[in-house]
């Protein structure tokens, strides 16, 4: 049962928002341990049935939770993706009409046009700052 509760104090600990999606391991050891003692009271069948019934919603909390991650996964990757969008469009401005102090080196300009990706962000960013065009907060 170690497994079960370091599991349990460390999402307790950590992450306390995700403590509704935990697996009651406890209760599902105590469901084993009854059918390993009663043994050949019931028909195999039975004792899988009962056990898949009372692990299911278990299941089901787990396919919620990932997919509530997921979710949030893709909300962020199409906020990253737009914020990214925001910074290219920034740093063609830039390069259009560079102000009369920037001395460009022999650095290769900015030549991205679109970016949904943050790796993308990453690459734009690092072509940015190569040509010296950072884009200023607004």
């Amino acid at each position: 049962m170690k497994f079960g509760k370091i599991l349990r104090a460390t999402v307790d600990a950590r992450l306390p928002q995700w403590s509704e999606y935990m697996v009651d391991y406890k209760l599902l050891k105590q469901a084993i341990n009854r059918e390993a003692e009663a043994q050949g009271s019931r028909p195999p069948e039975e004792v899988a049935a009962g056990f898949t019934a009372l692990l299911d919603p278990y299941v089901e909390k787990a396919n919620t939770f990932y997919m509530d991650r997921v979710e949030d996964a893709v909300i962020l990757l199409h906020a990253l993706g737009q914020y990214t969008d925001q910074l290219v469009r920034r740093c063609h401005r830039r390069m259009a009409s560079p102000p009369p102090n920037l001395i460009l080196d022999a650095a290769p300009t900015c030549t991205a046009t679109s970016a949904s990706t943050a790796s993308a962000a990453v690459s734009i960013l690092a072509n940015c700052l190569t040509c010296r065009t950072a884009p200023r907060p607004s």
